[in-house]
């Protein structure tokens, strides 16, 4: 059956993608991440208060980095076993 297969290839690249999707949040938040947002004037765009980055920003960044990447090798796990399981069915079928 294509079902399997198809289930599989979606979970795969999901993985791929929330993987993916964590590195550059990951990034982004240690980059950006602040205690006290800048005060900038929305006329002017003149900036008075540069604000404040959050001390712990890196840390922060490195834990959803991890979470989401251990995320993303648990579903790369239940592809291969979907993948597995669809093997096992069709050579089932077969006999």
């Amino acid at each position: 059956m294509i079902h399997g297969e198809i289930y599989r290839k979606l979970l795969l690249y999901s993985a791929i993608l929330v993987a993916f999707g964590g590195a550059v949040t990951a990034i982004f938040l240690g980059l950006n991440f602040h205690l006290v947002p800048p005060d900038i004037d929305p006329d002017t765009g003149e900036v008075f208060y540069e604000g404040m980055l959050h001390p712990q920003r890196w840390w922060i960044a490195t834990a959803v980095f991890m979470i989401t990447l251990i995320t993303s090798f648990i579903m790369m796990g239940l592809s291969a076993v979907i993948g597995i399981l669809t093997e096992i069915r069709d050579k089932k079928n077969m006999d």
